[in-house]
């Protein structure tokens, strides 16, 4: 079923099905002026057969499902005192599900916040959660999991959003009956209890504010007391990738007070630990064609942006100046390759067993714009991934046509640069790559 998902000059649209042929008539069709949003659903021989939505989207997963299945034009009447369809969309989200990418905010993370604290709308959901409070694409769903989570309360459902769903993966280590969407959970919520931080920050003698391990591993009620090789660095990963850190010396009390004064946002101090990180290669020896490029500069751009970048496992970026270069842009995890319209840059290829071809993320005119979607699609990558999923595993199991399709958002693009750009500690001056373009660097003759 053909659909699309996109954010178009910041108004947001949905297409999916067929829109237009023999046949085809119109079921549903309502423009509000106000609000500035637009509906049009097309039936035909009595089948919900396309849609069209504009300036609100949160109706977009409902309609896909009666697209998919086939559906009866009755089923687009509501009947009397059934949910909306965005209500509806909202609770068939499953609760691990990131409604947020641009911040890695679940549904369940979103409920929650919104059940212990009272929140009545969408931007206090953003205030306490920072979901949406990147690109905003994702307002609508949050506006409406609002509205799904109070008629939930008030039907005797209140139970149902604070008892933790049952997660089905496989438990990150013998220390836990955690799997890692389930311990990323857990961490999102510590971390959103301001109370729950508070007991976790320390002040060693380095002078920044970092977290104690152990204690989170003690309210995570952790089978070993500090943990083993495989769980530690994964809670420090997703730790980092929140923007906290941690610290394994003990709590020093009277220190708490002056929390409200500092930022908890300092590198992870891994110790001996191993530590995943990303490894570019170019080639600048095979001879350039007519439209080959010097691969250096965009090489040197990446390497800059994510030098001592923590990932979730080990990536291998490749920078081939054409066909037949000595590297292979299609067999890496990350893959640009210089073409005649400038750069193709590809995703969730492997060498190795399994051997994999990656896939086509877009086509950049210029290097900048080359650098722009890998960082996008890097950073991604470090906030959904598991720890120890390797690229092309993520990219499986997300789904490779989601990734592109999210990753053409041009806002959702430089919101995800962004991230990285200012977990570096860098300003817009220093980097105005994020921020403006310049013609990419011509090959050789």
């Amino acid at each position: 079923m053909p659909y699309s998902q996109l954010k178009v000059s910041g108004i947001d649209v949905f297409s999916a099905g067929e829109i237009s042929g023999e046949g085809m008539q119109t079921a549903i069709q309502t423009l509000d002026g106000i609000r500035g949003t637009y509906k049009k659903v097309l039936m035909q021989a009595g089948k919900v057969r396309g849609a069209i939505l504009f300036g609100d989207t949160a109706e977009g997963t409902a309609l896909l499902g009666l697209l998919q299945r086939g559906a009866d034009v009755v089923e687009l009447v509501p009947s009397e005192g059934a949910p909306d369809p965005a209500e509806m969309a909202a609770a068939a989200l499953p609760d691990q599900e990131a409604v947020c990418a641009c911040n890695n905010v679940t549904k369940a993370t979103i409920m929650k916040a919104i059940q212990d604290r009272g929140l009545e709308t969408a931007d206090q959901v953003k205030e306490h959660t920072k979901a949406s409070g990147s690109c905003g694409g994702c307002r609508p769903m949050v506006a409406a999991l609002v509205k799904h989570t109070h008629n939930q309360k008030n039907n005797g459902g209140a139970e149902a959003i604070t008892r933790p769903e049952k997660t089905t993966d496989l438990p990150v280590c013998g220390c836990t009956e955690l799997g890692h969407a389930g311990l990323k959970e857990a961490l999102n919520h510590i971390l959103a209890s301001r109370e729950d931080l508070m007991g976790l920050l320390e002040y060693p003698p380095a002078g920044t504010w970092q977290m104690n391990l152990t204690v989170i591993m003690q309210k995570l009620n952790w089978g070993s007391e500090h943990g083993c090789a495989v769980c530690r660095p994964a809670i420090r990963y997703y730790l980092q990738v929140s923007g906290h850190t941690t610290n394994e010396q003990e709590t020093k009390s009277g220190q708490h007070s002056a929390v409200e004064e500092r930022t908890i946002l300092v590198p992870v101090d891994c110790g001996a630990e191993h530590v995943h990180e990303a490894r570019i290669r170019w080639d600048d020896h095979t001879p350039l064609s007519s439209y080959a490029r010097d691969t250096g500069s965009l090489a040197g751009q990446l390497r800059g942006r994510w030098k001592d970048a923590a990932m979730p496992s080990l990536v291998n970026i490749g920078v081939a100046p054409g066909p037949g270069s000595l590297v292979s842009a299609l067999v890496q995890d990350i893959g640009l390759l210089a073409s005649p319209a400038g750069w193709e840059i590809y995703a969730g290829g492997h060498a190795e067993h399994p051997v994999k071809e990656g896939g086509l993320l877009g086509v950049a005119d210029t290097e900048l714009q080359a650098a722009m979607i890998a960082t996008a699609c890097l950073q991604w990558y470090r906030q959904t991934a598991w720890y120890d999923e390797p690229l092309w595993a993520w990219a499986e199991r997300l789904g490779f046509m989601a990734i592109r399709e999210m990753l053409l958002d041009d806002q959702l693009q430089k919101e995800l640069a962004a991230i990285r750009h200012n977990e570096r500690g860098l300003t817009s001056e220093s980097e105005g790559w994020l921020y403006r373009e310049t013609p990419a660097v011509q090959g050789k003759a």
